[in-house]
């Protein structure tokens, strides 16, 4: 069992009342969302700050934020794939995140942005596997410390977000 705290719903509305309005701003009619609150020492998540989404919906369109080889269910284009179609809308969503001054982090399977501390690069995350020479299976069977023996800091934040958007907004 968890415990909640009410501070911990108190700061979950404001993630949710940013993502209200960027759904508005966007046009996006429906997210489905991964996480919200759990109980993740060090992460934005424990705190009510942070929001995990793995897809939105414009106009009919349902985009999937997920750069995996994994078919899209009930089709035969990968997620991967499917960034190509729709490279507009997720970069509008992206991008819309960014540019609001509540919101202190944007990752995504594509691009991972942050304001404090401040950085900006494109998401790599095959390319890290790759140069270390490891699946993401044997990536996913490694503990926490076992990942931070092999990967540094960038690379694992990365990995873990190379299916859902990962919305963290500023205390």
């Amino acid at each position: 069992m968890w415990l909640v705290r009410i501070k911990d719903l108190a700061a979950n509305s404001q993630v949710l009342g940013v993502v209200v309005d960027v759904m508005k701003k966007t046009g996006v009619t429906e997210i489905q969302v991964s996480s919200l609150w759990r109980n993740s020492e060090g992460s934005p998540h424990k705190e009510g700050l942070g929001i995990d989404i793995t897809a939105a919906t414009r106009n009919g369109v349902t985009v999937r934020f997920n750069n995996t080889d994994n078919l899209v269910p009930g089709s035969n284009i990968s997620y991967a794939n499917q960034y190509d179609q729709n490279i507009e809308f997720i970069h509008q969503l992206h991008n819309a995140f960014q540019n609001d001054s509540r919101v202190n982090q944007v990752l995504d399977p594509w691009k991972v942005c942050s304001e404090d501390p401040l950085y900006s690069y494109n998401n790599t995350w095959r390319e890290v596997l790759n140069d270390k020479k490891t699946s993401i299976v044997q990536y996913e069977a490694m503990t926490q410390e076992q990942k931070r023996e092999k990967f540094n800091d960038k690379e694992r934040l990365m990995i873990d977000h190379r299916h859902h958007l990962h919305i963290t907004i500023f205390r």
